[in-house]
């Protein structure tokens, strides 16, 4: 269905950005990265690029061969990705 389609695909996304945003809040900066899902839930790096080479390689460290929990009727296994990382801001006061 659809549906399970579109769920399949926001739970990878999900996944990934959890992966990479417990960790990355002390650089700021955009990675694009383009990767498919194996049947199994292995994520295959094809590209990763940043004008931010530290964010680049703490992406590429944190997603290549990561098997995620899997979603029954995942049809799309293509995915491209434009990740925004920013420094956390700390509350004064």
């Amino acid at each position: 269905s659809t549906q399970a389609m579109a769920g399949g695909k926001e739970s990878v996304k999900r996944q990934v950005m959890n992966r990479l945003y417990h960790e990355a809040n002390q650089n700021e900066g955009v990675v694009n990265a383009k990767f498919t899902v194996d049947d199994d839930g292995t994520i295959e790096l094809e590209e990763v690029s940043s004008s931010n080479r530290a964010l680049k390689d703490f992406v590429k460290h944190r997603l290549e061969g990561v098997a995620l929990k899997m979603v029954s009727g995942l049809e799309e296994k293509e995915f491209n990705l434009n990740i925004l990382f920013m420094k956390e801001r700390r509350r004064k006061g």
